[in-house]
């Protein structure tokens, strides 16, 4: 299932990893040395994105799309895990991945999607408008008036409040870090037990369990979990 992703000006095609492709990036995690700008390339292949695609985009661009990608394989949003600076608290908050670009609210013939504001009046004629011949003066004061409502901005600052102390504090998504684990939310090790639960007991295949979707494995593992308490409470019955 492909899926078109547009928040970048032009259409990128992407689709929900699987459990194989998964278990990869939770290894990348762990493993990989460093968490440079190589590890986003890194989970990008293992992906799949033809790297004539990411090639183009800046850090912040496959930062967007690699939780784009977590959005649509696991959740839109997922837990965060920190301290309180002011009260020192350990706090457990959840974020949303959702609404990170912040498209323009104006468009116009005269004036390309902008990236950043102009310095000055020369810089918006020169790099910002199009066709600044055929701009008559009213029209041209108000766009330079109204210069941001033109602007896609990306908004990586989350907000979270402490339980204890009331303290506000902000999390910035723009981590190659926090993006590379955000996706997943499990182990290797649950993984390989999911694969012994379902193997063994289920009479799945590996490659059944490889092809899975994430959110899928989340909720066949519950089924599982279910079906195995279920199965003990009937045994414990006839005990009695």
């Amino acid at each position: 299932m492909k899926i078109p992703f547009k928040d970048f000006g032009y259409t990128i095609k992407i689709e929900p990893y699987t459990v194989a492709q998964e278990k990869e990036l939770l290894f990348l995690d762990t493993y990989y040395p460093e968490y440079n700008d190589d590890i986003l390339d890194a989970a990008l292949d293992i992906l799949k994105l033809d790297s004539k695609l990411y090639s183009k985009l800046s850090h912040d661009e496959k930062v967007i799309l690699l939780y784009k990608y977590r959005e649509v394989s696991v959740d839109e949003k997922f837990a965060i895990h920190c301290v309180c600076p002011s009260c020192g608290m350990p706090i457990e908050t959840e974020v949303s991945v959702t609404n990170i670009v912040n498209k323009a609210e104006l468009k116009s013939d005269f004036v390309r999607d902008l990236k950043r504001l102009p310095e000055n009046e020369e810089d918006f004629q020169n790099n910002f408008l199009t066709n600044y011949e055929d701009l008559n003066i009213d029209t041209y004061e108000n766009i330079y008036e109204n210069i941001s409502k033109y602007q896609t901005v990306n908004n990586f600052i989350r907000k979270f409040k402490c339980l204890s102390c009331s303290h506000e504090s902000y999390i910035d998504l723009n981590s190659n870090k926090m993006v590379i684990s955000s996706l997943s939310e499990s182990s290797i090790e649950s993984i390989y037990n999911f694969y012994e639960n379902l193997i063994f007991t289920g009479k799945w295949s590996k490659r059944d369990i490889d092809s899975l979707l994430p959110f899928e494995r989340v909720i066949f593992s519950s089924l599982y979990n279910e079906s195995v308490k279920k199965h003990n409470e009937a045994v414990e019955k006839i005990r009695r």
